[in-house]
């Protein structure tokens, strides 16, 4: 586990053992063994993506009880984050919000934020190197040592002089089983990729606060 601090507040990536979500890979391989009986997650996105699909409760359980270690973990890291005026004081972080995206080539999400308090993302599938993907230019007038956005995360911030920031990830398979968490109303965006047929596949979801636990 580690944190990548944005000069207000951080990220944090940890990488689970495969063991420690297997459940999830089973939910998400019945999904996509037959879309039609999942239950859509499109209208409630803004990706542009076909196959978004919401996790069963059961499913949703099993992930949240994963996930909220690292939660406590980011409150440790940053105990301030929660006195920023939204919070009760006996209220409960819970997870409401949790899909699967199965993105294709082409694909991609825009810059955009979520809601709650954190959001989280889980990379099951990287179908891409990043040699493959940094290899396809869409101009000859590229740097000789630029890289290319394709297949990558980004994150977006402000610092303190109000000067715009962006933190990119370079996503390849070795993200597979990492979970990045921050803070919801960060914004970021996910990148087309080009150089494969398969589906880059990842789960997310989002925490809120629950006055009624």
């Amino acid at each position: 586990m580690h944190f990548d601090n944005l000069e207000t507040y951080g990220v944090l990536y940890h990488l689970y053992d495969e063991s420690e979500l297997s459940f999830l890979r089973k939910e998400v391989k019945s999904i996509q063994d037959n879309f039609s009986c999942a239950s859509p997650a499109n209208q409630e996105l803004i990706g542009h993506i076909d196959h978004e699909y919401f996790l069963s409760d059961s499913c949703k359980k099993q992930l949240s009880d994963t996930v909220l270690p690292l939660v406590q973990s980011y409150l440790e890291k940053y105990p301030k984050f929660l006195n920023r005026g939204f919070l009760t004081e006996d209220a409960q972080i819970v997870l409401h919000h949790a899909w699967v995206n199965f993105q294709k080539k082409y694909e991609y999400n825009p810059v955009h934020n979520h809601g709650g308090i954190f959001s989280f993302v889980i990379w099951l599938k990287i179908p891409y190197t990043r040699e493959d993907e940094d290899s396809i230019s869409f101009t000859k007038k590229l740097h000789k040592d630029a890289l290319t956005a394709n297949g990558k995360f980004e994150f977006f911030y402000s610092n303190t002089l109000g000067e715009l920031h962006s933190h990119r990830l370079p996503i390849d398979p070795s993200y597979e089983n990492g979970i990045l968490l921050f803070p919801s109303t960060t914004h970021h965006c996910v990148y087309p990729f080009y150089t494969s047929d398969e589906y880059r596949i990842s789960v997310s979801g989002n925490f809120y606060f629950d006055n009624s636990c």
